[in-house]
This record gives structure tokens, sequence and C-alpha cells, in this order.
């Protein structure tokens, strides 16, 4: 197992690599025929492959950062429809699963998912001019869920304890891939939300293993302001759970950051939208 000033490092290069990365902006705005309904729909079709296939949530995560920064692009796709908006996110579904799992889909069977609507040539073609929107950056992308597994490794957190919080944490990642805000937002944010909401959900980490999480991510400069924003969204669609007799854990984080301060100075899409 590494030792702290390891996983320090680890989330360091995370965190430098995020401030790099390509940002996403709102597309959506300038898009009149195109409905942020359409994005949460792939997103449902893409994980529902995801299960089929047995890939990893993240691989989906992993699509959409790609097809969102691609379309936040300076030089992305100009003129964005349902039909060109689908073509994108089969393709980097398709990419990501390449990048991300020990298999590939291959572009037959890619072609095969999308009912045929899509062809090779097109996909082929579409990933090319992501991979040039991009740089060929596809290595930028570390997910809020792989943030929150380098998180748990800052303090002595036992193996079902782990479990059970990663448990959670992907059940509210599922959440933040549907809702577009949480793309606007830095994975990292997006992750100290998820973390939080799932310890005090689970209420399996006892006080001082939460303060040793909490104390160095303060360290690291995170955005406490952007964390706390996405944990209200979170628990906001979370209102079948009660949260208010809890203490919110982005909240103590800044109020720790203050002290700290003061101390040191099945169905494919392609049917339902088109």
């Amino acid at each position: 197992m590494m030792d702290q000033v390891d996983i320090i490092d680890r989330i360091k290069a995370a965190l430098s690599m995020e401030s790099s990365a390509a940002p996403c902006r709102d597309y959506f705005v300038a898009c009149e025929g195109l409905e942020r309904n359409y994005r949460e729909k792939m997103v449902e079709w893409i994980l529902s492959l995801c299960h089929h296939f047995n890939l990893q949530r993240e691989t989906c995560w992993t699509a959409f950062a790609i097809l969102d920064r691609y379309l936040s692009a300076p030089n992305g796709l100009k003129e964005i429809d349902s039909h060109r908006f689908q073509l994108a996110a089969i393709t980097t579904f398709y990419t990501a699963v390449k990048i991300s799992e020990p298999i590939s889909l291959g572009i037959d069977m890619t072609v095969r998912l999308s009912h045929g609507y899509y062809q090779r040539d097109e996909i082929i073609k579409t990933e090319l001019e992501i991979l040039d929107a991009l740089g060929w950056r596809l290595n930028d992308f570390t997910s809020p869920k792989e943030f929150v597994r380098h998180f748990l490794e800052l303090a002595p957190v036992d193996e079902v304890a782990r479990q059970a919080i990663m448990e959670r944490t992907d059940a509210y990642l599922s959440r933040t891939m549907k809702d577009y805000h949480f793309s606007l937002l830095r994975p990292s944010s997006v992750a100290i939300a998820l973390l939080g909401v799932s310890i005090e959900e689970t209420g399996i980490l006892g006080y001082d293993e939460v303060d040793c999480i909490w104390s160095t991510l303060i360290k690291l400069g995170f955005d406490v302001n952007e964390s706390r924003q996405a944990e209200q969204r979170l628990m906001n669609e979370s209102k079948s759970r009660s949260f208010e007799h809890r203490i919110k854990p982005v909240a103590s984080l800044q109020k720790t950051s203050s002290v700290l301060a003061r101390g040191s100075g099945n169905e494919s899409p392609v049917s339902v939208i088109c």
C-alpha cells in the first residue's frame, strides 16, 4: 500500500492535469435545436450498455467527459443537432471503451448498437475529428470516482468501509453524469461532494478518519465553494433522504479551511430522440 506522501503526489498530479484539461461550457445555450434531455437520454442508454457488457460506470463518465469537452472546444462541432449529437456520443463511448476497458467493442459492434443508424465511416471520421479538436489529449480526465479512491487512501479506512463508500459514490456518480451542470464543474469538486455525501449517508467512518481526510484535502487547495455547490445539488436530488440533522461534510470542510487559514495566516436513443 502506498504511503501518504505518494497518495498526495498522485492527487496533486491529477489536479495538475485537471487544470490543463480543456474546459466545458454550456453548449446548449448556443444550440436552439438541441435539448438537454437529449444528453440525459444518451447517458441512460450508454449506462445500460455498460451494464450489459459488464463495463465500469466510469467508462460512461469518460465518454461524456470527452464529448462535453469536444462540443465545448473552439474547433469542435460548430453546428449541433440531435443527429450529430448522438453520433458524437456513440463515438466517444466507442473511444472511452478503448482507453478505459480491457476489451474493445469494435467498430462493427458499435454500428450494430446504433441499429445501423450510423455507419463505420461516419464513426471513424467523427473519432478523428474529436481527437483533433482535443489535441489527442484524452488522458487529462481523472474521474470523480478515481479522485474518491485516492481520498479514501488518506486515512486508515478498512476494506468494508471503503467498499460501502465506493458503492454509494458509484450510485451518485450516475446522477452526476445525467445532470449536465456537473460537467461544468471540476471533477475534483464533484469528487469532494460525492465523498462527503457518501460518508454521511453510510455513517461508517469515525470522526478521526473523516477529520484526517478533510484536513489533508484542505491543504491541497481544492475549490471548497464549488464543492459545496456540487454537494448541495446532489442533496437536492435526494429529497427522500434527510440530511438536515447531519454535519454537511463540505460545509465542515470550509469551516476547517477557515481555522487552518487563521492558524497559518436496451433501446437505442436514436429511436427515442429522432
